[in-house]
């Protein structure tokens, strides 16, 4: 078997020297609005939580320690449903989206 048909060899060769730098990926930025849609289709994948819109989300005036500018407050309209079957689902939506997206 030759180097390159080593998977081991062909994953270290990629790390070793001279290898390009990947760029650092980090939050990307999107609109208040692009946000609220991916929020809100976030929340309806969850059990019980297919009518539950996001409406608002809150900018922050600087970002916070975990460098994102935009609050784990949101406007929600439950269309009904009880907090109880969507405080899972906003909490898992929120801190996903904490850490994918900054507020342009």
């Amino acid at each position: 078997m030759g180097s390159q048909d080593n998977p081991d060899t062909t994953i270290k060769n990629l790390h070793g020297a001279g290898a390009p730098a990947l760029p650092e990926v980090g939050p990307r930025r999107v609109g208040e609005a692009e946000l609220v849609r991916w929020l809100t289709a976030q929340f309806q994948t969850w059990p019980d939580c297919a009518a539950v819109t996001v409406e608002q989300v809150f900018r922050l005036e600087a970002p916070d320690s975990e460098g994102c500018n935009w609050s784990r407050t949101l406007v929600l309209d439950p269309h009904g449903v009880s907090p109880t079957l969507y405080v899972l689902a906003y909490a898992a939506s929120v801190e996903k989206a904490r850490k994918a997206f900054v507020l342009e």
